[in-house]
């Protein structure tokens, strides 16, 4: 019997939210394979090369690949089936990306994923709450639009934006 080990970090956590928000359905759905296309679909490759990115803070697709090999184990694990490594060769993830900057394919994919992760609460029961019966008449119609913020230390240009 062999045995062999492999650090999982956080990939499966992240491939868990990124299949509880559906992405690799709705990049099936939106961003088609190649008809001589085989092995794994464009969402599952979509879900890896995210998982990449955000666990190794690297948009670089030149080392997907080594990366992928060196977790293939844990990554086969989390999303279900075994495949090629040449799924996630430059030339691959450069023709994924060629499908995703057609706009209908890309707006659309982008509408639904939206429905899966932006989530409205109604006012009136935080109204109701918080707010004594003269604020709520003041108020409706106001909603909150509560984002993340984040800090950036970074050279500002002339015009107020920074890179």
């Amino acid at each position: 019997m062999q045995f062999s080990h492999e650090r999982i970090d956080d990939i499966p956590l992240i491939i868990a939210y990124l299949k509880s928000k559906k992405v690799d359905e709705l990049f099936d759905r939106h961003i088609p394979n190649h008809g001589n296309q085989n092995n794994l679909s464009n969402g599952k490759v979509a879900i890896i090369w995210l998982s990449y990115v955000l666990s190794e803070s690297d948009h670089r697709k030149s080392d997907v690949k080594d990366w992928v090999e060196a977790d293939q184990i844990t990554l086969s694990a989390c999303i279900g089936c075994e495949f090629d490594l040449n799924n996630f060769s430059d030339d691959r993830l450069t023709r994924l990306i060629y499908k995703c900057i057609v706009d209908e394919n890309w707006h659309s994919f982008e509408t639904e994923l939206a429905k899966e992760t932006i989530s409205l609460i109604s006012l009136e029961i935080m109204l109701d709450k918080y707010f004594t019966p003269s604020a709520d008449k003041i108020i409706k119609g106001i909603f909150k639009l509560d984002s993340t913020s984040f800090t950036g230390y970074h050279e500002t240009f002339e015009d107020g934006m920074m890179r």
